[in-house]
């Protein structure tokens, strides 16, 4: 090959075809985005099915984690229309609820007052773990005669909350960029779990109304274009900050550009 030649190929732009990466490689392989997204899914859901049957019988004073939210008290004696008309009730508060917490946190969020968001999930988060989680633990031990001294089970409780905490609040802690990122995953799922099965601690018509109600509630802050949700993450896509919460992350896919 003449020198001509040479620095005529060399001239000529690169083909846009071959420097493209292919979709498998700028997204990552739908099945195991797929199985990422239904591994944590479905693990959550067998321990909710495994608490609800272990703690039947010892749960029966517990109340779920919307009790103090529920106006009307269902009974078994009250009728249909009753019924009915208490759970719409219910399911009305609880979505006002929701719609204040949101909007707080958006009003949060826009004001740039950080500290105070994260010492409300900082605290939401230790006081899920210590006290709800170690009544749990409490109720399994008393169940299978499993004998432990107040002062170890406090320990151990205080230590399962800090650790936790500090996994699903690695960054925000300045810990450095990456977390465990397994046994942060692990602690969301069991955050997700207790807060799953305090639910199923309602009526049964409550509980149905309060999932319609919450998941309508969902819709409407993640899709509507005022939606509180959707204003935050619009919000925190025009600052390039992360969202504040509790998010599940999988492993980033891995973008490949080498088109030899």
């Amino acid at each position: 090959m003449t020198a001509d030649a040479t620095a005529e190929a060399a001239s000529q732009p690169p083909d846009p075809y071959k420097q493209r990466p292919t979709e498998v490689e700028e997204f990552g392989d739908p099945g195991a985005q797929v199985l990422s997204l239904l591994k944590p899914v479905s693990i959550t859901m067998a321990l909710v099915v495994f608490l609800v049957h272990e703690m039947s019988a010892a749960s029966q004073g517990i109340a779920g984690g919307f009790s103090e939210l529920m106006v009307y008290q269902e009974s078994a004696t009250d009728s249909p229309g009753t019924i009915l008309g208490g759970v719409v009730l219910n399911a009305l508060v609880v979505v006002f609820t929701l719609f204040l917490v949101t909007s707080g946190l958006l009003l949060l969020y826009k004001c740039h007052c950080y500290r105070i968001i994260y010492a409300w999930l900082f605290f939401s988060v230790s006081t899920l773990l210590f006290i709800f989680g170690g009544y749990v633990l409490r109720e399994l031990l008393f169940m299978h005669d499993v004998p432990m001294d107040s002062p170890t089970f406090f320990v151990c409780m205080y230590n399962f909350a800090a650790v936790g905490t500090l996994l699903v609040f690695w960054t925000e802690y300045g810990c450095g960029p990456t977390p465990p990122l397994q046994l942060q995953q692990a602690y969301l799922i069991i955050i997700s779990a207790l807060l799953a099965w305090s639910a199923t601690r309602l009526p049964e018509w409550s509980t149905w109304g309060l999932l319609g109600a919450v998941a309508l509630w969902d819709l409407y802050a993640v899709l509507a274009p005022r939606g509180p949700l959707k204003m935050l993450v619009e919000e925190a896509e025009r600052r390039g900050d992360p969202i504040p919460g509790l998010v599940y992350q999988v492993l980033a896919p891995l973008i490949s550009t080498d088109c030899r």
